[in-house]
């Protein structure tokens, strides 16, 4: 199976961009809410240093071809507002498995698709 090539994926409104280290300030930032942490496999960080171990462990799945975490960013601010990812993907029969889980923060007023 090939791996899946980091790609940056850009809207109007919001942009997917590959997951890094350095996103770990906006990333708990946008981990602000338990209410959308409460149904999600693993839990909120709550400092940075918990931040940075989440962001660590999405890249270990990401080394290991499993998954491709992105951080999603509001084009209007800049600001980190969620994550997302691309999951199960196989590049010999194209075919990826997106966004579950994917979070935003409530305060964006937006859901990811899928999320109901």
């Amino acid at each position: 199976m090939r791996p899946m090539e980091p790609v940056e994926l850009r809207g109007e409104i919001v942009a997917a961009e590959p997951l890094t280290a350095e996103h770990a300030e906006g990333i708990l930032a946008a981990a602000d809410s338990d209410e959308v942490f409460a149904w999600l496999p693993y839990p909120r960080p709550g400092d940075l240093r918990a931040a940075g171990g989440w962001i660590a462990a999405a890249l270990g799945d990401r080394d290991t071809n499993c998954r491709l975490p992105f951080a999603v960013r509001r084009r209007e601010g800049d600001s980190v507002i969620g994550s997302t990812s691309y999951w199960d993907f196989d590049g010999d029969m194209g075919a990826v498995e997106s966004s579950a889980p994917c979070w935003l923060s409530p305060h964006v007023g937006g859901r990811c698709p899928g999320s109901g």
